[in-house]
């Protein structure tokens, strides 16, 4: 009988704890409300030349907007959402960052063979820059006809040291250059 009482003071003494833990406490947004950031606006001056380029270059599923229609949205694998919104005066310059998980440098290759064949149709100059290396990472940026900004990026693995320069061709990187410490 007494090990049934001890049980119930020490439930009551841990409730009373968590009771008291919680009052007091100033508790921010994030934590009184699930929020979560799931969307960012790209605002373009050419909502169809805009939707063209994001369908061409990046493979998104993005339908061709209607007449009349100044935003259209599609989602990215990641179940992000992403709006194009057609603005007039020419108001861009988004910056986007997109963590590459795997396959860094083949996503750079495909999309420079993706960007000559965009940039044959829609007859302007470069998108996608040379991969840059930081401390932290490796990046490079896609840049749209709105000057609105992608940067894909892939974190440096633990004791790996940078790349060796590779220029603007990914398939010449000499793998053999990411050595541990």
């Amino acid at each position: 009988m007494s090990s049934k009482i001890i049980s119930t003071v020490y439930i009551l003494l841990i409730l009373g704890v968590f009771f008291v833990s919680g009052r007091g406490l100033d508790r921010g947004l994030q934590d009184k409300f699930l929020i979560r950031s799931n969307a960012t606006i790209l605002r373009v001056g050419n909502l169809s030349k805009s939707a063209d380029f994001y369908r061409s270059l990046l493979n998104y599923d993005i339908p061709s907007p209607e007449k009349d229609i100044k935003e259209l949205r599609f989602e990215t694998p990641d179940g992000a959402f992403i709006y194009l919104s057609e603005v007039s005066g020419g108001q861009s310059g988004t910056t986007l960052a997109m963590n590459v998980r795997n396959g860094f440098l083949n996503l750079h290759a495909e999309l420079l063979q993706r960007e000559r064949q965009l940039v044959s149709r829609l007859g302007s100059g470069r998108f996608i820059s040379e991969i840059t290396k930081t401390k932290n990472d490796q990046r490079f940026l896609v840049t749209d006809p709105d000057q609105n900004q992608l940067i894909f990026f892939s974190p440096r693995k633990r004791g790996e040291k940078t790349l060796k320069s590779i220029g603007n061709n990914p398939a010449n990187a000499d793998t053999n250059s990411l050595k541990k410490k």
